[in-house]
């Protein structure tokens, strides 16, 4: 059986500290790698190591910014991101999915695909 990669992307802050306690009580399932952003490549690292997910604290502007989002999805397209928030019992999961639009009817069709009905009437 494989384990399923997560890595947590901390400052050290307590909470995502918490969040990896927690995580590797399931080290059966999940192998969880703890990577500070301030320390060297770290888009590299995730281009080794794979993950399926990767976890961030929502409430860290300052992971944010030096890590870009949409940095994180371009590196490992499947990634699913989640954003953790400590003030909130809410998590966030990002997803990274590109496509070709090479015409504005492109960009129509895919918001149009949309699963969820956002239509308003009238």
């Amino acid at each position: 059986m494989s384990k399923i990669r997560v890595v947590i992307l901390t400052g050290h802050s307590l909470f995502a500290d918490g969040a990896a306690s927690r995580m590797r009580q399931h080290a059966r399932d999940v192998e969880i790698r703890v990577i500070d952003p301030a320390t060297g490549d770290v888009l590299h690292m995730l281009r080794e190591f794979k993950p399926a997910a990767a976890i961030l604290d929502a409430q860290d502007p300052e992971l944010r910014k030096s890590l870009p989002i949409q940095d994180l999805l371009r590196t490992v397209p499947d990634l699913r991101v989640i954003l953790l928030d400590s003030q909130q019992e809410d998590l966030q999961i990002l997803t990274g999915e590109y496509r070709r639009a090479g015409k504005m009817e492109d960009l129509l069709d895919l918001i149009l695909e949309s699963k969820d009905d956002h239509r308003v009437n009238g």
